[in-house]
């Protein structure tokens, strides 16, 4: 869990800068009061494909190149790298992607899905239901695809009022006033978080944990830190190797 001293592509002060920019933005759906953001929960909002892109291209300077050469592949233009079959231009070539190792632990995003799909497999129906309203994610997954073409297949009235729930969690935005409670304690994590990147590295969790429970206004336990310092954790050793980068 967050090892500072190790050599990272992406540093935590820049990580800092990424999440203050998601919380500016999420913050900006509660003063227009805008439908919060489907998905932008206490830890899931890190996954938020239009908060998260967003953040990158104001942290890296090449992102906005690197998407615009995407998307209009005819503008790009690299004098040292000519492309003979597009006429001297230079299409935009991506980096190769990094494979992880097969013993590779479980990234964020696949616990997040499989803190859904595995209730789901040992008989909770509601997973199912629960992963609709929560995530964009859930119509990526087979096993939901499956569930989806199995219950039009049946076609009984209970199975369509099955398909029907599903779709209307999924398509259903999210409540106008969730991010009125929602944005206070993201805030609050990202500064538990960042306070512990930033302590002395001779300190222990359990010595941060101690220092910083029960104090101040919010009076936030022992335990909802640790869970901070875990969620946070895992997230900050992906997002630091560059691997979450959306490009």
């Amino acid at each position: 869990m967050v090892s500072p001293e190790k050599p990272r592509p992406w540093t935590k002060e820049q990580y800092a800068e990424w999440l203050a920019d998601i919380a500016a933005r999420l913050e900006m759906f509660v003063e227009q009061q805008r439908p919060w953001p489907k998905g932008a929960k206490r830890f899931e909002y890190l996954y938020v494909d239009s908060l998260v892109k967003a953040a990158w291209e104001r942290i890296d300077p090449v992102f906005r190149q690197r998407r615009t050469e995407f998307e209009n592949p005819a503008d790009a233009h690299h004098p040292n790298e000519p492309d003979p079959k597009h006429k001297g231009r230079v299409i935009a070539r991506s980096e190769q992607p990094v494979t992880p190792a097969k013993d590779a632990p479980p990234t964020w995003l696949e616990q997040f899905k499989a803190s859904y799909a595995d209730p789901f497999r040992e008989g909770d129906v509601e997973a199912i239901f629960e992963f609709a309203s929560d995530s964009y994610e859930a119509l990526r997954e087979p096993w939901v695809i499956e569930q989806l073409v199995q219950w039009r297949r049946e076609g009984s009235d209970d199975a369509q009022r099955q398909f029907d729930r599903f779709m209307q969690a999924y398509w259903k935005p999210a409540g106008r006033r969730s991010g009125d409670y929602t944005l206070p304690v993201i805030r609050r994590d990202q500064e538990i978080f960042i306070a512990y990147l930033n302590r002395d590295l001779s300190s222990s969790v359990a010595a941060f944990v101690e220092r910083h429970a029960n104090v101040g206004p919010s009076r936030v336990g022992d335990s909802s830190i640790r869970r901070v310092i875990a969620k946070y954790g895992a997230h900050f050793d992906e997002w630091s190797t560059g691997a979450l980068r959306p490009y």
